[in-house]
């Protein structure tokens, strides 16, 4: 993103914007952890002014998986009631998200996120759903490639495949069956999105 940490480095290093330049390789889109500023661009571009110099910030690829954002670290306590027949009654559902050591841009966007699409592509019209963000000694995480649905779909499908395991059912019937029907779009979910084809 190098118009945002060049937006970013100017009102930091309180330059204007046209005194700043910002050079970088092909970055292939503006998402996930290239999505955000990092305090060693500031601190080399501050290190560059006070010696009147290039300074160039190198980290090794351990040193950069370690420090930059994560996602995906979450804890899911769920229960799904079913009918006999393989239809879902209900669902109650606790998923506590690590947040890192702070927030950052877009911190607490999966539970946004997780609570649009909490119930997935099937008709469970009721739910009972705890959503936490907790603050750990760990990186602070950021939502991307695709945020929240493929940690969503897993306890979805855990639960459809513990059910029907359960039921003596094919955990596809089970799916098939409790998925929204076309004629029902646009559908509302319990917790309010709507969906649409």
């Amino acid at each position: 993103m190098p118009y945002l940490l060049r937006y970013v480095a100017a009102d930091m290093l309180k330059l204007p914007e046209s005194r700043v330049r910002v050079i970088v390789p092909d970055v292939g889109g503006g998402f996930g952890g290239k999505h955000n500023i990092y305090p060693e661009e500031i601190i080399a571009c501050y290190a560059s002014l006070k010696l009147g110099r290039p300074v160039k910030w190198v980290e090794e690829r351990r040193e950069n998986l370690a420090a930059t954002l994560h996602d995906r670290d979450q804890v899911q306590y769920v229960e799904m009631a079913f009918s006999r027949d393989g239809e879902i009654k209900g669902m109650k559902a606790r998923v506590c998200f690590n947040a890192g050591a702070y927030y950052k841009f877009h911190g607490p966007r999966p539970l946004m996120l997780a609570s649009q699409v909490i119930t997935g592509p099937y008709r469970i019209r009721n739910i009972h759903v705890e959503l936490l963000s907790i603050f750990t000694n760990t990186m602070p995480t950021f939502p991307y490639r695709g945020p929240v649905m493929t940690e969503i779909t897993y306890m979805l499908d855990r639960c459809i495949d513990e059910g029907a395991y359960k039921l003596g059912m094919d955990p596809v019937e089970v799916r098939r069956k409790n998925l929204i029907k076309q004629d029902e779009f646009p559908y509302t979910t319990p917790s309010g999105s709507v969906y649409d084809s």
